[in-house]
């Protein structure tokens, strides 16, 4: 019997694969609670849970075309959420938090409660630590980490009905983001040039999410708060393509097109200062032209896709290894469709028309914006 079940495991995707293993695992720990029983390490540790969740969202776009794959897709996800939703979610750090949400949002599996849950997980991880104290920020609270945790929660949030969420989670979301920022805004310069650009991307993109009330994720009385964040991000980013293409303080890869065309998207759409906008769209011009200039060889020139490679894994233990595996292939980048007819969000008064012709000039040099709008 055994002999046949593993035979007829055999021609299985792997996702389902392992989802039926960690339902296993969950039927039998059930099974010996019922009958008294006590466990030695019976259950999968936290970091288990998060790798399977992480490695299933590598393995999807290898086998989302399969009908198997999508069963095996939920039938681990359904069993990863009974490993976090409850007491168990005390055992994850921020790192294992990260990588859930950045599967579960590539798969675009929204669960409120879900969410909830490792929303208010993160928060009480800081407890005690303010967010605008880098000296007191422990190590997997890092860029890798924060950028991975943002972007999981826009694929999946982008996947609610009407991306309408419930009012307490929106809540405790605000809270996080405006504590990601605040963080974020001290760390800049050991940010990545791809997780500059995601995380700056995911920021925005999270302004068309709002909550049961019809209100805005992020609501416009904290746009001084998001103003100063953007600002900063722009100013890191014109300092980098000054002195090195876009490294970071990590000597970390220059901005590809992919990481331009995402700062472009987010950055035309937020709250900045006129005369900065002028000057990001001069430098964005500048940097398209270097990215067409240099040859393949140079060890700065992106790669035949346009996307960058991946990043080196990182070297805490508790850190998501390479969260991006190519840039933001996976994204549901948000297209015209999406904002079809709609003015750019937050426009500055007077600066429509500048910014009309800021996203023209980008899309005349091949720059696809990332958040979809269009000045036409």
């Amino acid at each position: 019997m055994l002999a046949e079940q593993r035979r007829r495991h055999l021609g299985k995707p792997s996702s389902w694969r392992v989802g039926h293993l960690l339902q296993h695992k969950q039927e039998e720990e059930e099974r010996r609670r019922r009958e008294g029983v006590k466990t030695v390490n019976g259950t999968f540790a936290a970091r288990d849970v998060a790798m399977c969740a992480w490695s299933l969202a590598r393995l999807h776009a290898m086998e989302r075309s399969s009908e198997e794959a999508k069963e095996g897709d939920q039938l681990l996800l359904q069993a990863a959420g009974t490993y976090v939703i409850g007491p168990r979610i005390d055992g994850y750090c921020a790192a294992d938090l990260s990588q859930l949400s950045w599967a579960y949002g590539n798969l675009k599996v929204a669960s409120p409660r879900f969410f909830r849950c490792v929303v208010d997980r993160m928060l009480a991880l800081r407890s005690g630590r303010p967010f605008d104290d880098a000296a007191a920020s422990p190590p997997d609270f890092s860029p890798t980490c924060m950028t991975a945790f943002l972007c999981g929660l826009l694929y999946a949030f982008m996947a609610l009905p009407r991306r309408s969420l419930p009012s307490q989670l929106a809540h405790q979301t605000r809270k996080l983001i405006d504590a990601f920022m605040a963080q974020a805004s001290r760390q800049l310069p050991a940010f990545s040039a791809r997780e500059l650009a995601n995380f700056t991307w995911a920021l925005e993109g999270l302004t068309v999410i709002k909550d049961e009330a019809g209100k805005n994720l992020l609501q416009r009385g904290e746009q001084d708060a998001r103003a100063r964040f953007f600002t900063a991000v722009t100013h890191e980013f014109f300092h980098r393509v000054s002195v090195g293409g876009g490294e970071g303080s990590d000597g970390g890869q220059a901005f590809s097109r992919t990481d331009l065309a995402q700062l472009f998207g987010a950055l035309t759409a937020a709250p900045i200062d006129e005369h900065l906008l002028k000057e990001l769209a001069e430098e964005m011009g500048h940097q398209l032209d270097r990215l067409a200039d240099e040859r393949p060889s140079s060890p700065r020139a992106a790669s035949p896709s346009g996307i960058a490679s991946p990043p080196a894994p990182a070297t805490p233990p508790c850190a998501p290894p390479s969260i991006f595996p190519q840039a933001v292939d996976h994204a549901p980048m948000l297209n015209g469709n999406q904002h079809r007819g709609r003015a750019p969000r937050h426009v500055v008064k007077g600066t429509s028309d500048l910014r009309d012709r800021v996203i023209r000039l980008g899309a005349g040099r091949g720059l696809v914006v990332a958040n979809g709008y269009s000045g036409s």
